[in-house]
């Protein structure tokens, strides 16, 4: 799949680190292998994509993919109802140039419609490892200046507002935010001036970086953050109970960076390691999956012989949303079903970044 050097996915990292753009592009990397995390997204993707037009399902869609698509398909019905007059219909998996940021700017917005002088714009994230705020959210707020610049709004029509929207199914319900159309104005001018400034700084947008591991500015900072030099054995660190709480929010701030250093190294040594360069010390192995039925139909078969049709089926509860869609929204919420009989259960504990820096060493800004 071809992708833009400064698509949408980037613009957050591009504004941290405007340098980043031309050291990718220096370094003529080879295609990356999709982890199983990104090949899971772009399956979720296409069963938001079946669900949203109205097809069927693949056979492959689990059922929280299955319930995460519906969880989109809801959230955009009931944006839709709430409109007065729509005035470019809805449109999904839509590729749009944002030719004001440059000629090589562009992306496939999920999904987006134009109503009542706003541009709706929506983004499905199926992961649930990095949570996604959408507060003044770049990505969003690149494909809204994308709509602008690529589809044909109705003459006479002006856009006076956007509403964004994150939809994080396996996470939180979904975000909505409201701003004015002049914050996509902001951000084109913050994208043009990064685009410009050309430097590199290194910060926690370092673990996107395709660049990783090759950045002289990214190996300063590990040097002087945690006072190691990552080509020397590292034999000087702080035993961990000495810290106090302040170095250990300085170290939890940078931790991406150094963390994404050594993801960089790891994916290097696994890429030689597979291509017969040896690395002193370790071997690749081959990672086996869980057992599964080489041909199903073939399998159901001779298993309802064996065992009986009874045996080798499980009858399941179908989850809220499932029974939400059954006679709609009005009908589940009089029924007072979620307020009866849905819980959300605490799956543990986790340990996330507030929106302010304690150690005001990251870069947070664009400088022109």
């Amino acid at each position: 799949m071809n992708h833009s050097p400064i698509g949408p996915s980037s613009a957050k990292r591009i504004l941290q680190c405007p340098g980043s753009v031309d050291l990718i592009a220096s370094l003529n990397l080879p295609p990356q292998p999709q982890s199983k995390y990104a090949e899971e997204g772009t399956k979720a993707h296409e069963v938001v994509e079946k669900i949203l037009t109205q097809q069927v399902a693949p056979e492959w869609a689990t059922e929280e993919m299955l319930e995460g698509a519906q969880q989109f398909l809801a959230l955009l019905e009931e944006d839709l109802d709430d409109c007065s007059v729509i005035q470019v219909p809805l449109q999904t998996e839509r590729k749009v140039h944002a030719s004001s940021i440059s000629p090589q700017a562009w992306g496939t917005c999920d999904a987006f419609f134009i109503a009542d002088n706003t541009i709706y714009c929506y983004d499905y994230k199926f992961g649930k490892g990095v949570i996604v705020d959408v507060e003044d959210n770049s990505q969003l707020l690149y494909y809204c200046a994308g709509i602008l610049d690529s589809i044909a709004v109705p003459q006479g029509l002006s856009i006076r507002n956007i509403e964004i929207r994150i939809c994080q199914p396996r996470v939180r319900q979904p975000q909505k935010q409201r701003l004015h159309i002049s914050a996509v104005t902001d951000f084109v001018d913050s994208m043009l001036l990064a685009l410009e400034s050309k430097k590199l700084y290194a910060n926690s947008e370092c673990k996107w970086c395709p660049a990783s591991g090759h950045c002289s500015e990214q190996k300063q900072k590990i040097k002087d953050l945690f006072q190691v030099q990552v080509d020397q054995p590292i034999s000087n660190l702080s035993p961990i109970e000495t810290l106090e709480s302040d170095q250990i929010a300085l170290y939890l701030e940078n931790a991406d960076i150094l963390d994404s250093w050594i993801t960089a190294i790891r994916k290097r040594a696994l890429s030689m390691a597979i291509s017969g360069v040896e690395i002193p010390g370790y071997q690749v192995t081959t990672s086996i999956g869980n057992r599964k039925w080489s041909d199903p139909p073939i399998a159901e078969r001779q298993l309802s012989l064996i065992f009986g049709p009874e045996a080798i089926y499980e009858k399941k509860l179908k989850s809220p949303t499932q029974i939400e869609k059954l006679r709609g929204k009005e009908f589940y919420k009089a029924s007072n079903i979620e307020t009866n009989y849905v819980v959300r259960e605490e799956t543990g504990k986790k340990l996330v970044k507030t929106s302010q820096d304690p150690t005001g060493l990251l870069f947070t800004e664009v400088e022109g």
